[in-house]
């Protein structure tokens, strides 16, 4: 039997709860009160701030560690959480990391938001490149931002909508057996992805999330897939179970707070397709 050392335990133990004391006694009666009455959409943003300035803003883990983040993103500021702990839509993660993929340098992303994926893949050396095109102007904003911060603005060129001619935007020398394509674009990804699209970014990897909350969506997708079956092979993403990392910083949040960052606040499990050139 293995005597314990008293001392050890005691520091052991007072270095466990310290940092737990210290962080309740921050939040006050009104804070409790206040948060007791947040919905669950003001509680994830509250608490990916929170994360935030505990973090200093930075991905502590996953592929793109090290990468910092916008303070004041323009999309999914609720989602910082997630990104900052390296967790954020790991099934996209997993893909453009997948083996098979790795040989594919130059990256596309159609809906790239705040540049999360570009960004972070730039900075961690799996593009070389990298071309975003994002709607919103304050979303072109951000990315460029992001991309200064994180010092990788020379490798990343930001267009505005994309639409079924985007590639026409591009260099004409573009080799697409080069290419990885991410595409979240909240339902005009059935546009973007026409018959002649398709056949000219032949040799390229897509990843497309589907969004199903537009008008007359079956009739679109079913549409979507014929065409994509005729130069590529179609598989779907397998949904990935996240586990809460033993980050010291989330040891005194309470067990319903540590629960919440691990959500991605969807309405339903998303559908991620995979197109491979045949």
């Amino acid at each position: 039997m293995i005597k314990t050392n008293m001392k050890t335990l005691l520091d052991q133990e007072f270095h466990f709860f310290d940092h737990i004391f210290r962080n309740h006694q921050l939040v006050s009666n009104a804070d409790k009160h206040r948060f007791r009455l947040e919905t669950v959409t003001e509680r994830r943003k509250r608490l990916s701030e929170e994360l935030f300035i505990k973090l200093d803003g930075q991905v502590q883990a996953g592929e793109f560690k090290g990468l910092r983040l916008n303070s004041n993103p323009s999309w999914g500021i609720a989602d910082q959480a997630t990104k900052l702990l390296g967790l954020y839509e790991q099934e996209v993660i997993n893909e453009i990391y997948e083996k098979s993929n790795l040989r594919k340098k130059h990256f596309i992303d159609l809906g790239a938001a705040d540049g999360y994926y570009a960004i972070g893949a730039l900075l961690n050396g799996r593009f070389e490149q990298a071309d975003c095109f994002e709607i919103e102007p304050s979303g072109q904003d951000c990315i460029r931002k992001n991309a200064e911060i994180n010092n990788i603005l020379k490798r990343l060129k930001i267009y505005g909508e994309a639409n079924e001619n985007f590639f026409q935007q591009l260099d004409a020398q573009i080799d697409w057996n080069n290419v990885f394509i991410l595409c979240d674009v909240e339902g005009a990804e059935f546009e973007i992805f026409s018959e002649s699209t398709l056949e000219s970014i032949k040799g390229s990897t897509i990843l497309i999330e589907i969004h199903k909350w537009i008008e007359n969506f079956w009739p679109k997708y079913e549409a979507l897939l014929m065409r994509a079956a005729k130069n590529y092979k179609i598989n779907t993403l397998s949904r990935v179970t996240l586990q809460l990392p033993d980050f010291q910083e989330l040891h005194s949040w309470p067990d319903d707070n540590r629960a919440l960052i691990l959500s991605e606040g969807r309405p339903n499990v998303m559908r991620f397709l995979k197109l491979t050139s045949k």
